[in-house]
Order: structure tokens, then C-alpha cells, then sequence
């Protein structure tokens, strides 16, 4: 992939998928396996590893999509970047590719053009949301 690609990528594995079909980005999430496996016995809970539930080429897929995003986009950085100081850099690109499928899933239900959350979009295109994407 090269640099600006993993935007084209992400959003054709999100088409093969249907991704619109989940009703919310939890679905979607458990679905791809990216959520924490939760161990609950009463009051305590403990949250583990990813459940790795789903099929593993679509994890192989969001992972690669986010190192190259991590190495090509800096808003994609600075959220690395802010997640691995305190948990690590794979656990950092995990969750960067969790994010970026909720991207996708709220781009492809909503129907408008991705925007980074928080950025000014640019003279001539339509306004995009104030970045709160119904996530």
C-alpha cells in the first residue's frame, strides 16, 4: 500500500463485509474480533486480550491498515502515539484499528466522505459533521 491508500483499502474490505448491516459499532466490533474478552464472576470483572472471535483475515486486514496509517497519516500518529505511552505500541495499533473501523462503519452508514475528527475540511466540500459521527 502506498501512501494515501489505506482509506480505499479499509473502505473496500468494510463493502465486502456489508458493514452496515451491524446496527452499532459494539456489533461490529465483536463481529471482527477487536474487543476486549470480558471475565465477569459477580461484582468483579476483569478485561482481557481481544476475543479473536470472527474471521481472522478481516483483523490481518484493519491491522495493516492502521500500521500504514500509523506510518503515513499523522492524525493517525497522534492517536498512536497517545495509546502507546501507556499501553504499548501492538496494543496501540490494536486500537487504532478498532477506531478506524468505527470510522468506516459511521462513514458507509452515514454516507459522506471520511474527515478526521476535530479537522477543517477543505474549500468545496460539503461541511462534514463536528466530528461526532453517531459513534
Amino acid at each position: 500500500m502506498r501512501w494515501g491508500r489505506w482509506p480505499i483499502t479499509l473502505t473496500r474490505s468494510a463493502t465486502k463485509l456489508r458493514i452496515t448491516r451491524f446496527d452499532s459499532i459494539d456489533q461490529l466490533s465483536a463481529y471482527a474480533g477487536l474487543c476486549p474478552r470480558v471475565t465477569q464472576s459477580g461484582e468483579s470483572a476483569h478485561h482481557g486480550h481481544i476475543s479473536k472471535q470472527g474471521p481472522p483475515v478481516l483483523r490481518w486486514v484493519l491491522q495493516q491498515v492502521a500500521w500504514v496509517a500509523i506510518r503515513c497519516d499523522p492524525n493517525a500518529r497522534r492517536i498512536y502515539t497517545r495509546i502507546s505511552k501507556r499501553a504499548g505500541n501492538k496494543k496501540a495499533a490494536t486500537a487504532l484499528a478498532r477506531k478506524l473501523l468505527s470510522y468506516a462503519w459511521s462513514v458507509c452508514r452515514q454516507d459522506r466522505p471520511f474527515v478526521w475528527p476535530n479537522t477543517e475540511t477543505k474549500p468545496g466540500l460539503p461541511p462534514g459533521p463536528g466530528w461526532s459521527f453517531d459513534i
